[in-house]
């Protein structure tokens, strides 16, 4: 008895989902262009807003640190991803950061 291939049994299912995205992707762009101007413009604006609304998170939450030991400068950001905690840090240059908002290590 020869024996079947077990990829052969993934393929069909692997078709359908390709098949079902592909049907997704034309019913949003059917739908998103069948939008009228005052939606389109609408849906536009609340993007913005939420874009706006993620960038002043961002810098609000954003925090500045001078290492005295070497006179280095860092902008540091921790944000919440997927239920992880992800930090970030950059260098900055001093002189470009608002003394009230410089923490300084000792």
């Amino acid at each position: 008895m020869a024996r079947r291939c077990p990829m052969k049994k993934w393929r069909g299912i692997v078709l359908v989902l390709l098949a079902v995205a592909a049907f997704g992707a034309i019913v949003y762009a059917a739908v998103k262009e069948s939008l009228s101007p005052e939606a389109q413009a609408r849906y536009a604006q609340e993007e913005a807003d939420t874009t706006q609304g993620r960038i002043n998170h961002i810098v609000r939450s954003i925090e500045y640190i001078e290492d005295a030991r070497v006179g280095l400068c860092y902008a540091y950001f921790e944000d919440w991803r997927g239920g992880n905690l992800i930090p970030s840090i950059a260098n900055v240059p001093c002189e470009k950061i608002p003394p009230n908002v410089l923490e300084r290590m000792k």
